[in-house]
């Protein structure tokens, strides 16, 4: 199996997880496996700076959203704002980075 391969199906798996657990709203555990994709992310990111992909975008977005839900709307504005490096048309990463800074 290729190293990108690889790295694409970890990215899915903690992306799902993830999820999963921002659905139970297991806040912290939502964190936990949004951080293990992105780490995987940025490793993709290093063997392919162009790769663009809705799943590593989701990734910052999702952990943006679990943070916002545990308190810490500074690592998530963090978080929308590098969603937004990736891909600066994502409405979802504007319009919560901008509830956050209507917040402050």
């Amino acid at each position: 199996m290729g190293r990108k391969r690889k790295n694409f199906q970890l990215i899915w798996l903690n992306f799902k997880r993830g999820r999963e657990a921002l659905k139970k709203r297991e806040v912290e555990i939502a964190i936990e496996h949004f951080t293990k994709a992105i780490i995987e992310v940025e490793k993709l990111l290093e063997l392919n700076p162009k790769i663009r992909s809705s799943e590593i975008t989701e990734a910052y977005i999702n952990r943006g959203s679990a943070r916002i839900l545990a308190k810490q709307p500074e690592k998530a504005a963090e978080d929308f704002k590098k969603a937004l490096e990736l891909d600066p048309n994502l409405s979802a990463a504007h319009t919560n980075l901008g509830n956050i800074y209507k917040s402050w």
